[in-house]
């Protein structure tokens, strides 16, 4: 997602039109359509202030990425087709018999 789904998502909730929220911002209509466009690219500090025009906050937060499960996923990719449904098998296997009502599966592949 690029800033301009989040200025034209903004800009909509609260019911603008484009001339609008640049006439807040003391700016021409043609840069909200740039921004929503994304053929110009606001700073951060624009892009909270056009958020704040529409009378919304914009919150952002770092946060740590989970290596493991990028590993995971990763390693996951590399599997050939085959593979990947042998592990759905084993743990569609595993989550059955975790669950006794579960009924059993006559046929495996199709």
């Amino acid at each position: 997602m690029h800033a301009g789904h989040l200025i034209r998502e903004a800009r909509r909730r609260a019911g603008l039109t484009q001339a609008e929220l640049a006439h807040r911002l003391g700016t021409a209509q043609p840069n909200v359509a740039r921004w929503e466009s994304a053929s110009m690219s606001p700073s951060v500090d624009t892009l909270s202030r056009v958020i704040s025009a529409c009378g919304q906050d914009l919150l952002i937060r770092l946060v740590e990425t989970d290596t493991a499960e990028w590993n995971s996923l990763t390693t996951k990719v590399d599997l050939t087709a085959e593979e990947r449904l042998e592990k759905l098998v084993t743990f569609v296997d595993t989550m059955e018999e975790g669950h006794p009502q579960t009924p059993a599966r006559t046929s495996r592949r199709g």
